[in-house]
């Protein structure tokens, strides 16, 4: 809560200084012969995360309950986030025998799967996963299973307005600014 809340205030503030001018120099031409931006760079080198794009699956047929996604013409139509359920449901099968597996994904992300009782949540995150990170989406799975329960396992689409509000939250999971 406290870090969702310093999130939603400070959404530009960094708690790095200013990179030094060998490093900034280095970063900006891997940048430029990578075709990645120079975030991009700081965002990987400084070990950071970001969840970009949350979705609640059901566990039996990986169909989506809900989602959310920082893109807002991703976020407004679920017809545009179907492919990515589909390719997210073809790489959980894959990881079935595991309870929870961090997965390589598109564009130098991490698919993150958190599995419950009654739905499996998977975020694609910018960075590097640890223990606070994987705790927090624990804590939403559990919040979206003690609400609803059994009935996230049901074929339909109430869920998907009702959940969203609860995964836009988990849009502002991010790493902790580091003390001075």
């Amino acid at each position: 809560t406290v870090r969702r809340a310093i999130a939603e205030q400070m959404e530009d503030a960094s708690p790095f200084r200013e990179v030094s001018g060998w490093d900034k120099l280095a970063w900006k031409m891997r940048a430029l012969i990578g075709s990645r931006t120079y975030e991009d760079i700081v965002f990987n080198h400084t070990k950071r995360y970001q969840v970009e794009e949350i979705y609640l699956l059901r566990p039996q047929t990986r169909s989506l309950i809900s989602y959310a996604s920082h893109d807002p013409s991703r976020h407004a139509k679920p017809k545009k986030v179907e492919i990515t359920v589909k390719k997210i449901a073809a790489k959980t099968a894959e990881k079935d025998q595991e309870n929870e597996g961090l997965i390589k994904w598109e564009n130098n992300r991490n698919l993150m799967i958190r599995k419950g009782t009654h739905c499996i949540l998977a975020a694609i995150v910018h960075g590097s996963s640890n223990a606070i990170l994987r705790s927090d989406l624990d804590y939403a799975l559990r919040q979206a299973e003690e609400r609803f329960g059994k009935t996230l396992e049901d074929e339909s689409d109430i869920h998907l307005q009702i959940l969203q509000p609860l995964l836009e939250g988990c849009l502002l999971i991010q790493s902790p600014a580091i003390p001075n």
